[in-house]
């Protein structure tokens, strides 16, 4: 009988300390799994009730703490010549590229929290893509591919009163080919958007702005007029939204305003004013499409409408 008894409490003992173990592993797991769930998390507030339009989203990047945001351009001739190497600079910006392009930047993103990060990463361009081999004025013959201007940003995403907004600032460095022939080497700026929903109707009214510096290390007399030193703009858009998923958007390059070093400091540049058409895709929070035309509204000529497809697609 005692050996039995002896036996029994062998047992429950044995049962016990399994109960426990079994118990201890399962917290142990539940607190694993847990910690992987948050480790690429951020603390705050949820961005995605700040920013409630699409694009937005997609242009600010993933709510990861870690992942990797990309976009893609492709930058086409007119529509007169849509394989033309050269890309008409409808608004006469200076510092700007003017050929046909594919060019994609990859930015590795690190999110502070929900709306504060930092964005370091660059980019390639591939350099008349659908042009069988033709080339810009601008490059020299051979030069299929090109970097596209590494940069870092710190971004904030923010809200006042129902106004959605970001801005980024921060430096980038120039790379591009014809770029660095007139002498640009880095730029400064700072980049902002609103947007305010109105009421349900689908209707979304905006603006984009900038406010940009740069440097150079050429001052050759004949460099001076083509090389802008400073520049602002701020741009009205206007979205509908047909879906969920998909809208219609214009923007008017209204407010374009340069100073070339070839001037005094009170002369100022403003830039032709062009207008922009594009419909939206959102494929996902992380992916929007967005291909467009931009015209010059009181000149409206095949030759000097463009054509272009833009997309921002973030990972993790």
């Amino acid at each position: 009988m005692r050996v039995t008894k002896t036996i029994l409490c062998i047992i429950m003992s044995l049962a016990g300390i399994q109960a426990a173990a079994e118990e201890q592993a399962s917290e142990s797991k539940m607190t694993i799994d847990s910690a992987k769930d948050q480790a690429n998390k951020t603390g705050g507030d949820d961005v995605d009730e700040t920013l409630t339009n699409n694009k937005l989203r997609a242009e600010t990047g993933s709510k990861s703490k870690f992942s990797v945001a990309t976009a893609f351009n492709y930058d086409g001739g007119s529509l007169k010549s849509p394989l033309d190497a050269n890309r008409p600079n409808i608004q006469g910006i200076n510092g700007t590229t003017d050929v046909a392009d594919l060019n994609g930047s990859i930015n590795m993103k690190y999110n502070i929290t929900q709306k504060d990060s930092i964005l370091v990463g660059g980019g390639l361009r591939w350099i008349a893509p659908l042009q069988g081999g033709q080339r810009p004025d601008s490059y020299p013959e051979g030069q299929m591919f090109d970097t596209f201007d590494p940069s870092i940003n710190y971004q904030h995403v923010y809200k006042v009163g129902s106004v959605q907004s970001y801005y980024q600032v921060g430096p980038t460095i120039y790379s591009r080919t014809d770029v660095l022939k007139r002498g640009y080497v880095a730029n400064l700026g700072i980049y902002n958007v609103n947007a305010l929903d109105i009421g349900h109707s689908g209707v979304t009214v905006g603006l984009e702005s900038q406010a940009l510096t740069n440097f150079f290390n050429s001052n050759d007399e004949d460099l001076l007029r083509k090389q802008t030193d400073y520049t602002f703009f701020v741009y009205p858009y206007l979205e509908y939204a047909l879906t969920d998923k998909i809208n219609l958007r214009t923007v008017t390059f209204l407010w374009s305003v340069e100073h070339t070093r070839d001037h005094d400091a009170g002369t100022w540049v403003q830039d032709k004013v062009t207008q922009s058409f594009g419909v939206g895709f959102s494929v996902t929070r992380d992916v929007f499409l967005y291909p467009n035309v931009q015209i010059i509204p009181d000149q409206l000529r095949a030759a000097d409408t463009n054509v272009g497809l833009a997309a921002n697609i973030n990972l993790f």
